[in-house]
Order: C-alpha cells, then structure tokens, then sequence
C-alpha cells in the first residue's frame, strides 16, 4: 500500500509539471501574439510619420513659391531643405506646375504656381524677377 501513494504523489507531480509547461507555452503564445501587434502597430505609425513629413516639406516648399509671388520683383530668399526626412529618403519632382514629393512608401503632391529652375535637397534661392519665379538666379538669367 505504500506503493500506491508514492505512484499517486508521482502522478500528481508529473501533472502539475505538465500543467506548468502548458501554461508557460500558453503565455509564450501570447507574448509572441502581443509583439507581433507592436510590431504592425509600430510599422503603421511609421508610414503615418512619413506621409505627414512629406506633407510638411511639400507645404513648405509651396509657401516659399507663394510668398515670392506675392511680394516685389528683387525679391530673393534662400531656404533650405533637409536631405532626409528625418531618417525618411525623399524625392522632389514638379511636373505642370504640380509639386510631388515622393518617399518609399507615399507620394504628396500639391499645385504651386509656375516657377524656373529645380528645387533640390540643401540650400535653395528663389527670386522674383520680372513678375516670373525662379529657384536659382541662373534659371531668369541672372
């Protein structure tokens, strides 16, 4: 008879010990659920952050043209433009008067008025001269 409850006390150890591994695979399944949500999530606000930068720089850009528009021939002004956005590599581009900025994942484009010349990354001079825009002094002949 004492055979029996040392085999009963090894049973009831061998099921704990499995319920334990159990609910330690169950809460690793878990984790392993949550930080593939993080990670979606994570990758989501990314994308967001980049189209708000491309918004921002793209609406700067339009500012600068639009201000130079409204103001005196001699106008001139130098503003620049970051390489990244943040980490975010980024692309200019106007075609018909319609200003696109493109990054890995979205593009923004915005109308501005008609301008000479090409916006670049860096330092960028815009003039008024003779009633025409013009993104370095060369593209109005100067």
């Amino acid at each position: 008879m004492h055979c029996g409850g040392r085999s009963a006390r090894m049973q009831l150890k061998a099921q704990v010990s499995m319920q334990f591994i159990m609910a330690v695979g169950f809460l690793f399944v878990i984790f392993v659920l949550f930080i593939i949500g993080l990670a979606s999530r994570y990758e989501e606000i990314n994308k967001e952050l980049e189209y708000v930068l491309a918004k921002d720089i793209a609406l700067k850009i339009r500012r600068e043209i639009q201000l130079a528009t409204t103001l005196e021939d001699g106008y001139h002004r130098t503003f620049t433009l970051p390489e990244k956005l943040e980490v975010i590599d980024y692309n200019i581009t106007i075609v018909n008067n319609i200003l696109v900025i493109q990054t890995e994942h979205h593009e923004y484009s915005v109308r501005i008025p008609k301008i000479k010349g090409h916006i670049t990354k860096g330092n960028n001079s815009i003039w008024k001269t003779n009633n025409t825009i013009c993104i370095d002094n060369s593209s109005c002949g100067g």
